[in-house]
């Protein structure tokens, strides 16, 4: 009976506006991917990636306004997130459409992040949550991705420099709050010590 009571509040908790949101962006990831890798249409990827990595902040922001926060939930969001990046990254090695010391920055900020809230959670059994600072990371380097991938398929000079100068401005602010966050989630981790 214990079970069928835990299983049918998973079933409630995966089961929410914002979860399913959630959930619809996962799924858009391996459309990225096989846009810019099979398809060979990097703006339609561009596109894509820049719609997902934009409606970051919607699943929520619908969890607190229809009150609809769930455990699940908090985590199921940064996971996506994560795949997200770590996609994204891959995808940018192979075709090389940003420059590679800026995707292997934002792959050490993300294997930095993850082993130290993995070590915070050991340690205290408890999820240590998002920051803001994080969130603003996420969010410039999710922005200057789908911007240098755009770049990349741009036949006029012109209309590649609007791009890179969208990539360079996000990218960029994307860094400097990513090195912020690793300090922020540093201390969480000595704290839990």
């Amino acid at each position: 009976m214990a079970s069928d009571l835990t299983q049918s509040s998973i079933a409630r908790q995966l089961a929410t506006v914002p979860n399913v949101f959630t959930l619809l962006r996962l799924v858009c990831i391996p459309v990225f991917a096989w846009l810019l890798l099979g398809a060979d249409r990097p703006f339609a990827a561009a596109v894509v990636l820049g719609v997902v990595g934009a409606t970051d902040w919607i699943d929520g922001y619908l969890a607190r306004r229809l009150g609809q926060v769930t455990t699940v939930g908090k985590v199921f969001d940064p996971v996506v997130d994560r795949i997200l990046i770590g996609v994204t990254v891959v995808c940018a090695i192979i075709d090389g459409f940003a420059p590679l010391w800026f995707t292997l920055a934002v792959l050490a900020r993300e294997a930095i992040v993850t082993a130290l809230v993995a070590y915070a959670t050991a340690k205290t059994g408890k999820r240590t949550d998002v920051t803001y600072v994080g969130k603003c990371a996420a969010f410039g380097v999710m922005w200057a991705f789908p911007w240098f991938l755009a770049a990349s398929a741009m036949t006029s000079r012109n209309a590649e420099l609007f791009f890179l100068i969208g990539a360079w401005i996000s990218g960029t602010l994307g860094l400097f709050f990513g090195a912020w966050s690793v300090g922020q989630y540093w201390r969480v981790a000595r704290q839990s010590q």
